[in-house]
């Protein structure tokens, strides 16, 4: 608890995308009614096998996660899809386990933990047995991800148990793989029509190999959903500018926030032991199964929509690229605070180690005896009153105004780290004023330029102090 409201920290990755505005949004909206604030802990990775995890910047991305104070924690939760690094994962468990914190893993199962889960076997059961018993359909066949993954068996054995009770006998051949991937299912598809007879219905196990094999299917002057039915899974917002759109199931992220909330309120009231609390996808019908008729999409307005998405995000790109130009030139700590008052930079707070400002410190060594410290300097808050921001601040008060953005600010609190590569730098705090996706995109944008451009400014001050101490003794 922090002056007195309960804080829940959030721990995820990647929130520009659609569904963590939605999610964070409504749950917020519960959590604030009930005396809670949300602080939400962001990197730009979710940590994937893809991810080296020898990598220098992968490093730095897990250090950030240290700056959690559990002291002031009153629960945890960790999105399992957004969070892939199990020892990441169970370091968090553990912290929190050692303070007495109740830990909900949102979207996966794991022991002594309360865990939501999607019951994501009835969804893909229930779209399989709407093409089957509402269509009719006998002929299917059906697109795994990756062979042997547990959601691809998972969704495997939903499509054989409903063939099974519907008396449709199953047959090796009626199973390929896309990999969860476009390229491999465009693949499978071409494949299929080669092949000369074509399915009645294509399953795909994902929403993006429905989404390719649409493309195959319209390429080769196979009419969808007349000739061939194509159903997807997942929900994503793709689906929705597709032609045909396509038929899916999804968990939505407003319902999931509600039933977080809930199970959030149940576990701190009842305290009962870990259990886990099952969420049931919704089934999306839509144009590609043959429910709804085919509407033309607006797709200028999406154009748009996109076009000046990029525009922005590249203008502002470019204009990050001009300043980090000042920002290395910088003649001391007092002209970058000056070269860092800048319009691009609102409802933000930015906090660094206190060895950043140091010209005598190596920039490539970190000398403090943990990743952070404990000192840290305040040098950019952007909707602050006073005359300057710079002062210092230590890891306990974390950002400044602390309370009075407790008290007066409505949203989620967005934490986010500056690094140079696995060198810790010091992390971000933003204060957005509405869930504007644009606005969360500059998130990591913010914090890799900054990372980059305090990083420039401290070797370019630390090589003037090499030289001054060269000068200096020249003249002895």
């Amino acid at each position: 608890m922090l002056f007195g409201y309960k804080i829940l920290i959030y721990v995820t990755s990647n929130i520009h995308k659609e569904e963590f505005a939605n999610f964070i949004s409504e749950l917020n909206d519960k959590l604030i009614a009930q005396n809670w604030r949300i602080f939400t802990f962001s990197s730009d990775s979710d940590f994937s096998k893809d991810d080296d995890k020898d990598n220098k910047n992968t490093i730095g991305r897990k250090k950030f996660f240290e700056l959690i104070n559990f002291d002031i924690v009153d629960a945890l939760i960790i999105s399992e899809a957004r969070i892939l690094d199990q020892q990441l994962k169970e370091s968090l468990y553990q912290k929190a386990k050692s303070h007495n914190i109740p830990v909900i893993n949102m979207g996966g199962k794991e022991k002594g933990n309360y865990n939501i889960c999607f019951n994501q076997e009835i969804g893909f059961e229930k779209l399989v047995r709407h093409v089957v018993e509402h269509h009719h359909v006998k002929d299917l066949h059906f697109i795994g991800g990756t062979p042997d993954s547990e959601e691809t068996l998972m969704r495997l054995e939903a499509f054989k148990r409903v063939l099974a009770d519907n008396n449709i006998p199953f047959r090796s051949n009626m199973v390929s793989y896309g990999y969860f991937w476009d390229l491999p299912t465009i693949k499978v598809a071409q494949e299929l029509i080669d092949y000369g007879k074509m399915p009645e219905a294509i399953i795909c196990a994902n929403d993006t190999m429905a989404i390719a094999v649409n493309s195959v299917l319209e390429r080769n002057n196979i009419a969808c959903p007349e000739d061939v039915i194509v159903t997807g899974y997942d929900g994503i917002s793709a689906i929705y500018y597709s032609s045909p759109k396509i038929t899916s199931v999804s968990c939505d992220s407003r319902k999931i926030a509600n039933e977080t909330a809930e199970f959030l309120f149940d576990i701190m009231e009842n305290g009962p032991a870990p259990y886990t609390k099952y969420v049931e996808p919704s089934l999306y019908l839509s144009e590609s199964c043959g429910c709804k008729k085919k509407v033309p999409i607006a797709t200028l307005g999406i154009v748009n929509d996109v076009a000046n998405s990029f525009n922005r995000y590249k203008q502002d790109q470019t204009s990050l690229d001009n300043l980090s130009v000042k920002i290395r030139e910088s003649k001391d700590v007092n002209d970058l605070i000056k070269n860092l008052k800048n319009k691009l930079f609102y409802n933000v707070i930015c906090v660094v180690k206190e060895e950043c400002l140091d010209k005598t410190k190596n920039p490539e060594l970190c000398c403090t005896d943990t990743p952070y410290g404990e000192k840290f300097f305040v040098l950019l808050d952007s909707d602050s009153n006073s005359e300057t921001d710079f002062r210092p601040i230590t890891l306990k008060e974390f950002v400044p105004r602390m309370q009075s953005l407790l008290e007066d600010y409505k949203h989620p609190l967005i934490f986010a780290p500056i690094n140079d590569a696995d060198h810790p730098l010091g992390y971000l705090c933003f204060c957005f004023l509405n869930y504007d996706k644009q606005n969360f995109a500059k998130v990591h944008q913010t914090g890799f330029w900054l990372g980059r451009a305090i990083s420039e400014y401290r070797y370019k001050q630390y090589q003037e102090y090499l030289q001054e101490i060269i000068q200096d003794f020249r003249k002895k």
